[in-house]
């Protein structure tokens, strides 16, 4: 790409001779769009017209991480004869600095937004295991765990099997509970044979 080394604005009576010149290239209908009005620039010296182009560094690199690398960020205008310009500009976007600059910004804010997205899941975990432990204290403050932990391996079977029975059987959860209790600081008696169909209940 061969940019001017100077160049300036023209001036509003330069204007109609710069839309001509651009038209001439690309038809009056795409030069009546102010979009590329803007971009006409006349060199210094010499008055040739051109078209202003966000140059960027490394264009024909795009798969570049420019959230690593901040300078592939940068951008600044330069300006381009006018034939050139229209080549740039209408050719491929992986030639066309402003497209490479439009896909590297969308990709940063991609990686932003998967990061913040990340980090905004990290945080629901942290704060799920937060007061899942603190409901954990609360419950063994509130259900005497200390107590719970000071029982015997048969005890806490008599008093698990009265919780599991209770919503069903609250008579029978409480003679499971008496049988616990009395075990207390000794191993329950074992029951002797009940003479009944105990596998089956029937």
């Amino acid at each position: 790409m061969s940019a001017f080394t100077a160049w300036r604005a023209p001036a509003d009576s330069e204007i109609a001779d710069g839309v001509a010149a651009l038209a001439a290239i690309i038809g009056p209908v795409e030069t009546a769009k102010l979009s590329w009005q803007r971009r006409l620039v006349a060199s210094e010296p010499g008055g040739q017209w051109g078209l202003v182009i966000q140059c960027c560094a490394r264009p024909s690199l795009p798969n570049l991480v420019p959230w690593v690398d901040e300078i592939q960020l940068r951008e600044w205008p330069e300006a381009f004869p006018l034939a050139e310009g229209v080549a740039i500009l209408l050719g491929p976007a992986a030639q066309n600095p402003e497209e490479v600059m439009r896909e590297r910004r969308a990709r940063v804010k991609a990686h932003e937004e998967e990061e913040a997205a990340a980090k905004r899941k990290k945080q629901d975990v942290e704060r799920a295991a937060k007061a899942d432990a603190e409901q954990r204290e609360a419950d063994e403050r509130r259900f005497n765990a200390a107590g719970w932990h000071r029982l015997d391996e048969w005890q806490q079977a008599f008093f698990g099997l009265a919780v599991r029975v209770q919503s069903r059987d609250p008579s029978l959860a409480a003679d499971l509970r008496t049988i616990a209790n009395e075990g207390r600081g000794s191993k329950p008696a074992r029951p002797g044979f009940p003479r009944c169909d105990w596998e089956r209940g029937s």
